[in-house]
């Protein structure tokens, strides 16, 4: 968890990481038409993706998927100009919200309490880690979840 937490840390403490690290997804997105393209967010990145499309930055993605989000905690979304329910309407087609019950980031999950237009989905997380252990906020776990493919599948239709 230390390196979660030092990476927020070095977001929040120096305003030069928060415009470096928003800099990269809003180059990366820079060329994209509003409506064109899929935006997948995983933890922090989900924290920088709301941002960036709530203040206009970035063209609004068809669908957002966060995964393992720690949006749904009120200290989160004031310390980013994300409180109000309804900063983020308008800037996606469709968002979808993948959670694990079990994942300690996301454990404040149901965004649909907080936001308009949100879809919360529970999904079971079964990535292991080095240890064997099962490691409920793993990328790579959220990744290979059916309910995304499904969503996936289904908006590509």
């Amino acid at each position: 968890y230390k390196r979660l937490f030092d990476e927020m840390y070095a977001y929040l403490k120096y305003p030069y990481c928060q415009t470096a690290i928003d800099g990269r997804l809003i180059g990366a997105c820079s060329n994209l038409k509003p409506g064109q393209y899929d935006l997948i967010a995983h933890s922090m990145g989900s924290i920088i993706a709301a941002k960036c499309l709530a203040t206009k930055y970035l063209p609004y993605p068809s669908l957002l998927v966060t995964i393992g989000s720690p949006l749904g905690l009120k200290s989160v979304r004031r310390q980013f100009g994300l409180a109000n329910s309804d900063v983020l309407d308008g800037c996606f087609s469709q968002w979808y919200n993948l959670h694990d019950p079990l994942d300690p980031v996301s454990f404040d999950y149901d965004l649909a309490d907080e936001y308009t237009d949100v879809q919360d989905i529970e999904v079971w997380n079964e990535a292991i880690d080095t240890t064997g252990k099962r490691w409920s906020h793993s990328l790579y776990g959220y990744l290979a979840c059916k309910e995304l493919h499904s969503i996936l599948e289904e908006h590509d239709e």
